[in-house]
């Protein structure tokens, strides 16, 4: 096709286009999401043919990933329109997972093979619909070359997982273009593991509107 992608221009669209100028910030991000696939087709319009990710596999879920406080309300919204004892085992599932893998740099996680509680039993995401920005940029196209990379000792050498990079960078722009922009805004705009963010913002409704107004956290008060 020839054309070439501006991942900083993307990135600073971002920051201006899916964030409203007035507290408290939230993210358009249904039309964020529609935006980047609709950029995926045009320059990635096959992709799909090469991709071997699927509901059932669920290798990659053992990573740490890392949201933003609006993502974070953003699953919680959707959490919340399911049944109450689905919220309720989620929040034992938070805690208990968050007791293990607090602290943890990336390498540790992945040896420690504790997967997202959002990962089903059947090896699908409870929140595909909303899921995370990060989580969306991470393929692959060998299912088992991603297996055998992501189930080893830290002292194996790591195999190399071929993955759709245009992807993951044009997700990881969005994801540093509304991080900035929440920045600029006046909120915060550092991300946080998913599984302490959203246990504590389960655990503590009333702080979820001073989040998204602009109260920064302290990692304390996650532990």
């Amino acid at each position: 096709m020839g054309q070439v992608f501006n991942f900083e221009a993307f990135s600073r669209e971002c920051s201006r286009s899916f964030l409203p100028v007035d507290f408290p910030v939230g993210v358009c991000f249904e039309s964020l999401h529609d935006n980047c696939e609709e950029i995926l087709d045009i320059y990635h319009p096959d992709r799909s043919d090469l991709l071997a990710c699927a509901a059932g596999c669920g290798s990659c879920c053992i990573l740490n990933v890392s949201v933003l406080i609006p993502e974070a309300s953003n699953i919680l919204a959707y959490l919340e329109a399911q049944a109450v004892n689905v919220r309720c085992d989620l929040e034992q599932s938070l805690d208990q997972l968050w007791v293990r893998i607090r602290g943890v740099d990336d390498e540790e996680r992945i040896c420690m093979r504790q997967p997202c509680c959002f990962l089903s039993d059947a090896g699908s995401c409870m929140i595909y619909p909303v899921r995370p920005l990060l989580c969306r940029g991470v393929t692959s196209t060998d299912a088992e070359d991603c297996r055998q990379a992501l189930h080893v000792s830290q002292d194996q050498e790591k195999s190399v997982v071929e993955m759709n990079l245009f992807q993951r960078d044009l997700y990881t722009s969005a994801y540093m273009g509304l991080s900035e922009g929440l920045e600029e805004r006046g909120a915060d705009g550092r991300g946080f593991e998913i599984t302490g963010l959203l246990r504590y913002m389960l655990r503590n409704p009333e702080k979820r509107p001073d989040l998204e107004s602009g109260f920064r956290l302290k990692w304390s008060d996650l532990a």
